[in-house]
């Protein structure tokens, strides 16, 4: 599945939004989380808790980890995580199992 690719702060923004709008999670903020490897499904990032502006951080409910679920289909992380992580993407060729091409071959 070919994924689009977001930033660590545009899929924080992007998941903010989202639950803001479903009222009932209140004001969290995904604390998201580059993976040192892949998951099952290809994708290279997680959501390890979610920061409300007061108290602690809290687990995910179902609701939330289904939410996370879809946009991890939809969307892969590059750049750095608020982490200090840093998601990288191998070149296509690498993705596609492909050697690369070598110039001047």
């Amino acid at each position: 599945m070919n994924r689009q690719l977001k930033t660590f702060e545009q899929l924080r923004s992007l998941l903010a939004q989202e639950v803001l709008q479903q009222q009932k999670f209140g004001a969290v903020q995904p604390r998201l989380i580059a993976l040192s490897e892949r998951d099952a499904s290809g994708c290279n990032w997680s959501v390890g808790g979610w920061v409300a502006p007061r108290g602690p951080e809290r687990q995910s409910c179902p609701e939330l980890l289904q939410l996370v679920r879809t946009y991890q289909s939809r969307f892969n992380a590059v750049g750095r995580s608020p982490g200090n992580a840093t998601a990288l993407l191998p070149p296509a060729a690498q993705r596609a199992g492909k050697a690369p091409l070598k110039s001047g071959a």
